[in-house]
């Protein structure tokens, strides 16, 4: 009893005195193009879970799952899955969130790292993708109920394309391995707010965090990083973040790591710039940062000795590439609003 909260108060726990029933609807959805979730139940689907799991692995036709506005308690997790479009109402309408962490779900001792492309991810995310490709996720929050490693988003495949997505997460909040577009997303987390082996572009996208880095960057030989263009970096009055480390506490560096900055605005950002960067041959790049509140560029002549700092002129046809999410996300060109 008080598992299950009803609006008639009809559910007493299920004993032999108590009897509790439930029917699933008479036949599949109509429509196998769109489908609808609803948690009101007035939709295919109550569950984005459910939803995602109707749509057969590897398809090669679009499926469209709109969520409506709502509460989605629910831990999702989804594998195979290609060709989808996940909408909601917005992201103050639409919420899919659960109490997830590495606590709660850690994943397995023998399993060392588990970022690359077909072994599994961790447990620990309230919203998972896993394995998938040419995904879309538009207009809801997406998020996790505790603190930890927790992210609440976490991203394994390619051509994954997030607009008006709402993050919050802990420590570790978003995950993004393989090729990752966000453009007019918030992201909230903790330390390491970013992770991943992935190449990740963020277009006038927000980042707050608690105080700490902002990401620690893990992209190997020939694959880029993480790229922000015209986004905000934030931490609280009180407390100062970095936009990230390539080296952990521990000693592991990445060598090929790569954080671009351009034409970005921040706000109580260390005057280094980045905290730990492992090796000389990381790619710290920054071009034209100001300050949030007085629009004034940045002072950044404290920068961490590994970044460098981009030149206008000699380097405009660097900054250009940078730019270009084509030229980080291994050629695919996503869609963009602001430009279409």
């Amino acid at each position: 009893e008080g598992v299950l909260t009803l609006p008639d108060h009809s559910f007493h726990g299920i004993s032999k005195e108590h009897n509790w029933s439930f029917k699933t609807k008479d036949s599949a959805p109509a429509s196998t193009d769109t489908l609808i979730v609803d948690a009101n139940g007035q939709g295919d689907f109550n569950t984005v879970q459910g939803a995602l799991d109707f749509i057969p692995d590897f398809s090669q036709k679009q499926t469209v799952i709109l969520i409506q506005a709502g509460d989605y308690e629910e831990l999702v997790y989804a594998r195979n899955k290609t060709n989808v479009k996940i909408k909601g109402a917005g992201m103050d309408r639409t919420r899919v969130h659960y109490a997830n962490n590495e606590v709660f779900n850690p994943h397995p001792l023998t399993v060392k790292t588990n970022e690359w492309p077909g072994t599994f991810p961790s447990r620990r995310a309230a919203f998972m993708l896993d394995n998938c490709n040419d995904i879309l996720l538009e207009d809801l929050t997406i998020a996790t109920d505790l603190h930890g490693q927790a992210e609440g988003l976490l991203l394994n495949g390619e051509r994954i394309a997030l607009y008006s997505v709402h993050i919050i997460g802990s420590g570790d909040a978003l995950q993004a391995n393989g090729t990752i577009y966000m453009e007019s997303c918030e992201l909230d987390g903790g330390g390491d707010t970013i992770l991943g082996r992935g190449s990740l572009f963020a277009y006038r996208s927000n980042f707050r965090n608690d105080g700490g880095p902002f990401s620690w960057v893990r992209n190997t030989t020939g694959n880029h990083g993480d790229v922000f263009v015209e986004c905000t970096f934030a931490a609280p009055d009180g407390k100062k973040a970095d936009y990230g480390r390539t080296k952990s506490n521990h000693g592991t560096a990445y060598p090929d790591a790569e954080f671009v900055v351009i034409n970005c605005k921040v706000k109580n950002i260390i005057p280094q710039g980045w905290s730990a960067i492992g090796e000389k041959s990381s790619r710290m790049y920054e071009f034209n940062t100001c300050d949030m509140e007085t629009g004034k560029p940045v002072d950044v002549s404290q920068r961490h000795a590994y970044s460098r700092q981009l030149d206008a002129q000699k380097d405009a046809a660097l900054i250009a590439d940078y730019m270009n999410p084509a030229f980080v996300l291994k050629g695919w060109q996503p869609f963009s609003y602001l430009k279409n």
